[in-house]
């Protein structure tokens, strides 16, 4: 890991990173209880410093980033879209959702 930052608004958030990662000016983002980044073997994060790749998990929610992915630079990845919508009823209806990368997987910006 280098250059690599972690924001928390949850002190239990969870990250889990595997063997062989190599990991470049990544923010990970915890906001919620039970929020949890999994980064599996041999993934790439390629970022450069003023074009960071974001990370942003949100409450009870989860990104699986699966074995030998490729990511580049001015990614972000959420669980959320940062905003409430509300039925007629008054209830939210979008709510956080785990995000899952698989295997191999390569994601730039061109």
């Amino acid at each position: 890991m280098r250059n690599c930052s972690i924001e928390a608004k949850q002190k239990n958030g969870k990250l889990e990173i595997g063997a062989n990662c190599l990991l470049e000016n990544t923010v990970f983002g915890f906001y919620g209880i039970g929020a949890k980044i999994v980064v599996k073997n041999d993934v790439r994060i390629n970022a450069r410093p003023k074009a960071k790749t974001y990370l942003f998990v949100k409450g009870n929610s989860r990104i699986v980033i699966d074995e030998g992915c490729s990511l580049s630079n001015s990614i972000e990845i959420s669980t959320t879209d940062w905003h409430s919508v509300i039925d007629e009823q008054g209830k939210r209806i979008n709510h956080e959702k785990d995000v899952y990368i698989g295997k191999l997987v390569g994601l730039a910006v061109k």
